[in-house]
């Protein structure tokens, strides 16, 4: 069994030490409430995920933009270089290939160094807002006397619809300002 499969059997075997123990509390409690949450369905389908999407895509679109606008000045340089070859010295053709190789390599840092801040912009969004989620749910949970609130992401192979807790928690998320 590879790593990923014993990691597969330890979480199973934590949530059912978590429901045997969960079981027992509610034994004594007469009750068991267990739910689960898509998170990453809140994420997605909530005002404030979407806005966060838009706000980095946006952000997106306008550094393309001028990734765009630097990649069509290398074409015209280079172009140019192609045109004029024949008639230019060879320092002068030398000097053009140079600058044109600078451009090159800057626009490459400038292309790493966007996709880097952005893929950490959208974390620190997506992330920010997962706890909000979360605190939501640990919030709504205590509220309304649940035993146990699963993630629908960990695992989850099975559960009744009444006990997807999804579209509350998206709900309530939404009413949050």
């Amino acid at each position: 069994m590879g790593a990923s499969g014993r990691g597969r059997v330890a979480a199973v075997l934590v949530v059912l030490a978590v429901l045997v123990a969960a079981g027992l509390v509610a034994a004594q409690e007469n009750t068991l409430k267990l739910g689960f949450v898509d998170v990453q369905k809140v994420l997605n389908e909530s005002a404030k995920g979407k806005e966060a999407k838009a706000k980095l895509e946006k952000e997106r679109d306008a550094k393309q933009q001028d990734i765009r606008a630097k990649e069509e000045d290398i074409k015209k340089l280079e172009a140019d270089l192609q045109k004029q070859g024949a008639v230019l010295s060879e320092a002068a053709r030398k000097e053009r290939q140079e600058t044109i190789n600078r451009k090159i390599r800057d626009l490459r840092r400038l292309f790493e160094d966007f996709n880097r801040d952005l893929q950490k912009r959208e974390t620190e969004l997506l992330n920010e807002i997962l706890r909000e989620i979360r605190r939501l749910v640990v919030a709504y949970g205590k509220e309304q006397k649940y035993t146990l609130i699963l993630e629908a992401q960990s695992g989850i192979i099975y559960a009744s619809q009444g006990a997807d807790l999804t579209d509350e928690v998206l709900a309530a998320y939404n009413q949050r300002k």
